[in-house]
C-alpha cells in the first residue's frame, strides 16, 4: 500500500477511534448513527487530528459506489484510511460476527 511510518500511526490511531460513536453518553451499540455521534465528538476536540473524525464518520461508506452509510459517499471523496479502516471492519464483522452481519456463520480462517 505504500504507507510512511506516519501514515501506518494514523491509521492505528483513527482505526482504534473508529466505533467511538458506540460508546458514548445517549449512543446504544446497534445505533446506526454511531458514525455521525463519534464524528462530532471527535470534532469537538482540538487536539484530536481532524483525519480521525472523518474515519470515524466514513467507516461505513465500504459501498464506493455511493449507498454506504451515513452519506452515500463515492469513493473519490472517502479518505483512503477511512477505505482501509472499513475494510478491516468489515472483516471483523464477517470473521467474528457483528452489525448487520450477525447472520453470518462465524468463520473459522485457521
Amino acid at each position: 500500500m505504500g504507507l510512511d511510518r506516519t501514515k501506518l500511526q494514523e491509521l492505528a490511531t483513527g482505526a482504534l477511534l473508529h466505533d467511538i460513536g458506540k460508546i458514548l453518553p445517549g449512543s446504544r451499540s446497534s445505533d446506526e448513527h454511531h458514525s455521525c455521534i463519534g464524528f462530532n465528538f471527535l470534532r469537538k476536540n482540538k487536539e484530536i487530528s481532524t483525519l480521525f473524525s472523518h474515519i470515524a464518520l466514513a467507516h461505513h461508506e465500504h459501498h464506493i459506489n455511493g449507498s454506504g452509510l451515513p452519506l452515500s459517499m463515492k469513493e473519490k471523496d472517502i479518505h483512503s484510511l477511512a477505505r482501509i479502516t472499513a475494510v478491516a471492519n468489515y472483516y471483523n464483522n464477517l470473521v467474528n460476527g457483528g452489525g448487520e452481519y450477525d447472520e453470518l456463520k462465524r468463520v473459522n480462517i485457521f
